[in-house]
């Protein structure tokens, strides 16, 4: 067993001897630094998450742009293209 447990040891034997109110809260409280540990990891996760959705909205903002200019310079053409058909 590691160190941490130790303490964990001496709630719940401390914890044994109040009542089943208490006994709940302190167990509750027991476990809060593994929870905030793990609500970190997964805000951890989130930001990262949330940082490569920015990456790719970046790169289809990029790609959507580069798609417009395109269609402009198509119709461009096309309207070249119309232009010399009618004369």
């Amino acid at each position: 067993m590691s160190n941490h447990s130790a303490p964990k040891r001496f709630i719940v034997k401390a914890v044994d001897r109040v009542s089943p109110g208490t006994a709940a809260a302190l167990r509750a409280g027991a476990t809060l630094p593994e929870e905030v540990a793990e609500l970190r990891g997964r805000l951890e996760a989130a930001e990262r998450g949330l940082a490569e959705l920015r990456a790719t909205v970046d790169v289809l903002n990029r790609d959507l742009d580069e798609s417009r200019r395109l269609n402009l310079r198509a119709a461009e053409l096309m309207d070249v293209a119309f232009t010399e058909l009618v004369r």
